[in-house]
């Protein structure tokens, strides 16, 4: 069997606009798949009548969670035949098993269906490693191209004839028994790749608890403010009293949740790439990190906010919260995809990544979930915010494990001959 070059009726010259645009249109299925049912998780449990009342949020929390077991399990080895038979058939079988999964859901009418449904969706979804690895080398071709052609304005055609990429997992061997034969396993078991990953697991968790809890903490009962001792508790500075929660109807979380969204959007789209660019890449991460405890310790306040003032309140917390949590997640991509060895296994990577960020999301509902059902039963709801705030101050000491990597003479680190 013999390998046969690809053609292309695209433009080499043109940025891959549409391609992106179409990768982002896949990319959107596995969140929409995942978080679509937060605002109607504790609702749905209610519905089917699982347990009692109070452990409602620890049920939801298992509904949620099994997307995510499944994605974990499955996750790396999308990533790894995405390298052997191509990045489309795997996306176009997530894009498959995404849409069941919501159907299943949909028309469930016990918890089992649902968990089925659930961890379908997990099991057939390996986008996410996917798409970060196509979108990372579509953009690094094109970038590739423009800066060399800025660079070397005198070339050797001898060397242009064959492209002008030029490192060694560019140029692709002569024959598949020179790949097999000569060319070593190359191992992605690195101790930076390894800290990188760490630190997107533990932040994927806390900011799953924040996203499992908010919603439910919004549609909790609130305590009527007589019943409460509001300026006691302000004065004695008492942390751990915080019944219930804001009481606001699923509609209005809905509301919420979509206005989560924007300011999600325009931190992505607007502040991201100002700070970045003004602060880089590793110290803005180290930055985020270190701050990211106190986005938890801001929520359970919430209820000592007079109503005249609640919604400005609650969307203060949305903008301090989405700017730690959208900021830091493009960082960690970006450090991993530098960190990562050879573009072979770039595919690996992303799995490992995508598996250990799903084990996560996996936990941290349940957990959440359970701690919220036991602060509910003591008047301290806030007890499920301050165990996210106690992992997110794990994430800030476990952060300065990740070395900032050392370029050759402004080379990408994936571009350096070992």
């Amino acid at each position: 069997m013999t390998l046969t070059q690809r053609t292309s009726h695209r433009n080499p010259d043109e940025f891959p606009t549409v391609q992106l645009f179409l990768l982002a249109i896949v990319r959107l299925a596995e969140p929409i798949a995942l978080t679509s049912i937060f605002p109607y998780a504790w609702a749905l449990i209610k519905r089917f009548e699982v347990g009692n009342e109070d452990d409602a949020s620890f049920y939801a929390g298992l509904l949620i969670s099994a997307f995510s077991l499944a994605e974990a399990l499955m996750g790396m080895y999308w990533g790894g035949l995405s390298d052997r038979v191509g990045r489309k058939p795997v996306l176009l079988l997530g894009c498959i098993g995404t849409m069941f999964s919501m159907v299943m859901v949909g028309f469930a009418e016990n918890i089992w269906v649902a968990l089925i449904g659930r961890a379908l969706g997990g099991l057939l979804n390996g986008n996410i490693g996917v798409i970060q690895t196509m979108v990372w080398r579509a953009a690094r071709a094109y970038s590739i191209k423009t800066s060399d052609a800025m660079k070397r304005p005198a070339v050797d055609l001898r060397n242009e004839n064959y492209g002008t990429m030029r490192s060694r997992d560019a140029a692709p061997p002569a024959s598949p028994s020179w790949t097999k034969e000569q060319q070593p396993p190359i191992s992605i078991f690195y101790r930076r790749i390894m800290a990188i990953i760490l630190a997107l697991s533990i932040f994927t968790y806390h900011s799953m608890t924040f996203d499992h809890l908010l919603p439910i903490f919004f549609e909790d009962d609130r305590i009527p403010n007589n019943n409460i001792p509001t300026t006691l508790a302000l004065a004695s500075g008492n942390p751990f009293y915080s019944p219930g929660g804001l009481g606001m109807s699923l509609q209005a979380v809905g509301v919420v949740m979509a206005e989560q969204g924007a300011i999600a959007l325009f931190m992505q789209a607007v502040v991201f790439p100002i700070m970045a660019d003004r602060v880089g890449i590793y110290r803005l991460f180290l930055f985020i990190t270190v701050l990211h405890p106190l986005v938890y310790l801001l929520v359970p306040w919430l209820l000592y906010v007079p109503e005249a003032a609640l919604w400005p309140a609650i969307y203060a917390v949305l903008a301090v919260r989405n700017f730690f949590s959208i900021l830091l997640y493009p960082l960690l991509l970006i450090l991993i995809k530098e960190a990562t060895p050879s573009s072979t296994v770039l595919g690996r990577v992303n799995g490992l990544a995508a598996s250990a960020g799903a084990a996560c999301r996996m936990v941290a509902p349940p957990v959440a979930g359970y701690l919220y059902a036991m602060g509910r039963k003591v008047d301290c709801t806030a007890l499920a915010w301050y165990g996210s705030a106690a992992v997110a101050v794990v994430g800030a000491v476990q952060c300065f494990a990740v070395k900032r990597q050392r370029e050759d003479k402004g080379k990408r680190p994936m571009d350096v001959e070992e």
